[in-house]
């Protein structure tokens, strides 16, 4: 299936989305994992650590996944939380590949004397909008509505409200994506019951269009992360993966292809 070119200023549906979404390696065994206490304590840690090691390697890896993402054709590239590293602003050549995807959906991770952990989303490769894990983010890119949050916080939509884009604002009658940053893994019930619920609240919110939830994080370094991390499933969406090598050698990151058909048959947005 080819996807189909989003127009920014369409009125209708846009058809065929494809989501380049990232299952990023962290390369450690849940073992080590349990052992370090705080979860999120152990992958900020264990990121910076990846970037501090080599930050030339850690660009090109960045790189390579948009790469692979724009010779996919993909209209949107999601990434996980504390995903690109940097030290005050990102790098050049990450940002100029970033630049070729339409849309990226990325949790940042600024180690700079004035750090912080956010997210923010581009448009060709220029910031359009950034939030913390306060809050979930509602916007209206590329003739769909954009839902983002950083992890669990996206359960806060259709719920305790999220933020209007001023900007970027929804748009009415549209369908939609439902993109989590995550940080770790989530339990099948969390993924059914949370995702799935916040897929069905957001497909009210905008009157009733079908809704695609997809989720990104960090995985163990052996985790073969087979589930396809996203509700519904149902035959309008479908998967295919991309093992995506780190630069000079070591484990692979996941990149899995996501085709979400908005405009096929199969049902509405929250069946099966």
């Amino acid at each position: 299936m080819v996807p189909t070119p989003i127009d920014e200023d369409a009125a209708l549906l846009p058809g065929l989305v494809r989501v380049a979404r990232a299952f990023l390696n962290m390369h450690a065994v849940p073992a080590e994992i349990r052992a370090g206490g705080n979860g999120w304590t152990f992958l900020h840690d264990r990121v910076v650590q990846q970037f501090r090691r080599d930050p030339a390697a850690y660009h090109q890896r960045l790189i390579k996944l948009a790469e692979h993402a724009t010779d996919a054709g993909a209209h949107f590239l999601l990434l996980p939380a504390c995903a690109v590293v940097h030290t005050g602003s990102m790098h050049p050549d990450v940002q100029a590949a970033f630049a070729q995807v339409p849309y990226v959906v990325a949790g940042v991770l600024d180690v700079g004397p004035h750090g912080r952990a956010y997210a923010e989303v581009r448009e060709a490769g220029i910031v359009i909008d950034s939030f913390d894990h306060s809050s979930a983010r509602w916007m209206g890119v590329g003739g769909v509505n954009l839902f983002a949050a950083i992890s669990m916080t996206i359960a806060r939509v259709g719920v305790e409200g999220e933020m209007r884009s001023a900007t970027h604002p929804p748009i009415p009658s549209a369908p939609a994506l439902v993109f989590d940053s995550a940080h770790h893994s989530y339990t099948g019930h969390y993924i059914e019951h949370t995702i799935g619920g916040v897929v069905k609240r957001a497909g009210a919110l905008v009157g009733d269009k079908r809704v695609a939830g997809i989720v990104s994080y960090w995985k163990s370094r052996d985790a073969d992360s087979k589930s396809g991390w996203y509700r519904p499933e149902v035959d309008w969406i479908t998967r295919r993966r991309v093992k995506v090598r780190w630069p000079r050698g070591g484990p692979s990151d996941f990149l899995d292809l996501i085709d979400v058909d908005f405009e096929g048959s199969g049902g509405d947005y929250g069946r099966r």
